[in-house]
């Protein structure tokens, strides 16, 4: 029998894809279509199954194991593999302790820091990057040389002669090639043993939606309000962590720099979200869903390509990529630390921002969208056609 994954959000107990296999994925998600209820006698597990319409389960949890079972709608009953809790640290969990084989020695540096099952659990995880321009670029490169196991690219523009200074590797010899072509050309050469999947599309895109949503970490280097919005709709629909990288550089039309920030915000299932921190714009995010004809056409102000240097991404990319590889060794100080960090190079100055969250959001609240996997507002899009 196959072992179904466990995943408990920040806020509740939820059923969600974790790691093991898109086969438990599915038993877990797209069966259940929903949220779980946890019982404690085993003799009820059947008879709420069939008052609900969805999987329950029971879960005995310990400091460091955790055991279960879950009884699915179809009226299966299958094990828990392992219980994944994503918080400050990543946490996994399995009814009993996972051998860990020595690390190659390729790795050794590493795991003097990580251990052994740390450099493993690297190697096991499938992570997304949703836009591989200047700053997902270094993401791709980053992650591969950390030895994650799997990398999930998702970019539908091609490279232009402007994007060369910015995009690690590049040779004039890829303008007008896919985005996806170079990232998995870099991630290939940094690590061969590296699984890539490339997704040469919209992020909103059915294709790259199924690929989110078996991800267990996602990182978000697009700056569309468009990408923010589905993407934030998968870390809190699938339970999902994200971390949205970005740098702003504001630019007046004299030329006047003003004041120059970068940003790593974590996105943690049931914590608020983009919508309640107010980083999707309704009315971009209506112009941005149509093709891009028309998405020019609708704008009164032409969009002018914003400002960027590799250094300024380089400084986004190295803090986000350290909060990951510290939450999934487990090497954080304190589980409950959630906030973002605003770094403004030009004073020297870094704050760290709690988000915020509305008691009433759609998407990041139990009486939401948070945790329904298949039956929330994110399946219809998945199934749709759409635009590349």
């Amino acid at each position: 029998m196959i072992g179904a994954v466990l995943l408990i959000g920040f806020a509740a107990a939820l059923f969600s894809p974790a790691v093991e296999s898109e086969v438990a994925r599915q038993a877990v998600i797209r069966e259940e279509e929903g949220h779980g209820y946890l019982v404690s006698h085993e003799r009820g597990y059947a008879a709420l199954r069939q008052i609900s319409g969805q999987a329950v389960g029971g879960l005995v949890l310990t400091p460091h194991a955790a055991a279960g079972d879950l009884w699915l709608p179809d009226g299966s009953r299958t094990p828990l593999s392992e219980t994944v809790i994503p918080a400050g640290n990543l946490i996994r969990l399995r009814p009993t302790p996972a051998p860990t084989a020595v690390s190659a020695p390729v790795w050794d540096r590493q795991a003097r820091l990580l251990g052994d099952r740390g450099q493993e659990t690297l190697a096991r995880l499938r992570v997304a990057i949703v836009g591989l321009g200047g700053v997902g670029s270094i993401v791709v490169e980053e992650l591969a040389r950390l030895g994650v196991g799997e990398l999930v690219l998702i970019d539908n523009e091609t490279v232009d002669a402007t994007n060369l200074p910015r995009l690690l590797g590049a040779e004039r010899s890829d303008i007008d090639k896919p985005k996806t072509d170079l990232a998995a050309r870099n991630a290939t050469r940094a690590n061969p043993q590296i699984r890539l999947t490339t997704v040469p599309r919209r992020v909103e895109n059915p294709e790259a939606l199924r690929e989110l949503v078996i991800c267990d970490w996602i990182f978000l280097a697009a700056d569309s309000h468009s990408a923010r919005h589905w993407v934030n709709a998968v870390v809190h629909e699938f339970l999902i962590p994200a971390t949205q990288v970005g740098v702003k550089i504001p630019v007046s039309p004299d030329g006047g720099v003003g004041q120059i920030h970068t940003a790593t915000r974590l996105f943690t299932p049931g914590v608020g979200c983009m919508r309640c921190n107010g980083l999707i714009d309704p009315t971009e995010l209506a112009i941005e869903i149509h093709p891009e004809a028309e998405r020019e056409q609708a704008r009164y102000v032409p969009g002018v390509p914003a400002p960027s240097v590799m250094p300024l991404n380089t400084l986004a990319v190295g803090e986000a990529v350290t909060h990951f590889l510290l939450a999934s060794a487990g090497l954080h100080e304190s589980d409950d630390d959630l906030g973002s960090i605003i770094h403004r190079p030009r004073t020297r100055e870094r704050h760290l921002q709690d988000p915020r969250q509305n008691a009433r959001c759609r998407w990041c609240t139990s009486t939401g969208n948070l945790g329904r996997g298949a039956s929330g507002e994110l399946a219809a899009r998945k199934a749709a056609p759409t635009h590349p």
